[in-house]
């Protein structure tokens, strides 16, 4: 049995505001039993950001699976095909919108990740800043999809900004359990200071874990809605003050799969103080150097380091 839960709440900076939250999420069946999820997020600067965020989970909810029906047990290559015609479905959906109003399109902002999975195999389609992470088997943690992001790293690749942006796959990895996010949640999933980490793959494990993990997480099929609820209810309330956009998050279990435990440093809280400063070492190398000169600015030195961290 496939377990889910999924939210969309606003983040700190639109609570303060009021303003809606801008992101969406769907999880639902296909008619052969494969579940399908999606998480999406209007750009913040499109004054349609919420609606294009809809309209692109609605598309993917609307997708017509009955092409999987009689089909092996997974097929990789079909699911990838209909999570196509999903973006596809997406992207003119949004367009029609945009044209209804007289908006141009980039009033219509949104990235777009969407899954199907039948409890052990899955095929993705994304596009944008968020994604998706995997709990394999083996009990390792994957990241199954790539953080699109600009050549500077602070600008986004939207669904409605060309085909050449979206990328399917379906991996050959069995996975236990997946969590969709948007970027406010996918950001401290990933953090900037555990980029190019190998013991990690670059993911934060110990926060991974205990939302993923059904042995950790406590899900059953009788307590899912508590423990969707509960998980909404830190979110809401923290636990990270510096993350300020909307959060999104979705997850995925095969309540018949249990990975093995791995050794207790896998699941180690990291050396923050460490990464940072290597990070800084890597950023300022003129600083740990004392044969160097020293850069000048240091406000602006603190700001640039306050951006990687975020």
């Amino acid at each position: 049995m496939i377990l889910s839960y999924g939210f969309s709440i606003p983040g700190l900076s639109h609570r303060e505001k009021d303003l809606p939250c801008q992101d969406a999420h769907y999880i639902g069946r296909l008619a052969n039993g494969w579940v399908v999820a999606a998480v999406a997020d209007g750009v913040g600067s499109s004054a349609h950001a919420e609606e294009a965020a809809a309209l692109a989970v609605a598309a993917v909810a609307d997708m017509d699976g009955s092409c999987l029906s009689g089909l092996a047990p997974w097929d990789g290559q079909a699911a990838e095909a209909l999570l196509r015609d999903g973006f596809d479905r997406a992207e003119k959906a949004i367009g029609e919108a945009a044209s209804t109003k007289g908006a141009p399109i980039g009033a219509y902002y949104t990235t777009l990740t969407a899954v199907v999975y039948d409890g052990q195999h899955l095929a993705f389609g994304h596009c944008g800043d968020g994604g998706v992470v995997g709990l394999a088997v083996d009990g390792a943690y994957h990241m199954v999809t790539q953080v699109q992001k600009g050549e500077e790293f602070n600008t986004v690749k939207p669904l409605n900004h060309g085909q050449e942006h979206w990328a399917f796959a379906s991996p050959q990895e069995a996975y236990c359990s997946l969590l969709l996010m948007t970027d406010g949640l996918y950001d401290a999933a990933a953090p900037a200071l555990l980029h190019g980490d190998e013991a990690s793959g670059g993911m934060y494990i110990r926060f991974l874990r205990q939302f993923m993990d059904a042995g950790a997480l406590g899900i059953t099929a009788e307590n899912r809605d508590g423990i969707e609820d509960a998980v909404k209810a830190y979110f809401e309330e923290g636990p990270s003050p510096e993350v300020t956009d909307d959060k999104t998050m979705v997850c995925l279990i095969n309540g018949g799969c249990a990975p093995p435990a791995r050794e207790d440093a896998y699941y180690a809280e990291p050396d923050w103080e460490a990464l940072r400063a290597r990070q800084n070492e890597r950023l300022y190398p003129a600083k740990a150097d004392p044969g160097l000169h020293s850069i000048p600015g240091e406000e602006g030195d603190n700001e640039h380091e306050r951006i990687h961290r975020t």
